[in-house]
């Protein structure tokens, strides 16, 4: 069980990191669809909501988010 937790984390860690520099690579998207993608990957389990919540803030520009 723990190998296919670890597998999982692997896996979403690839998938965010792939959205990380796709987002950063792409210049002709605005915050509106980064915020839709990020919105999905958190649907998805991809990311926790923890750092949905860190990209958010990075997205509308508030850089990190306030405790």
């Amino acid at each position: 069980m723990a190998e296919r937790s670890i597998a999982q984390q692997r896996l979403a860690r690839a998938e965010f990191d792939s959205y990380v520099r796709t987002t950063a690579a792409s210049g002709g998207t605005g915050p509106v669809d980064d915020l839709a993608r990020l919105s999905d990957l958190r649907g998805s389990g991809v990311i926790t909501d923890a750092e949905f919540e860190t990209m958010k803030a990075r997205v509308v520009g508030g850089g990190t988010p306030a405790s």
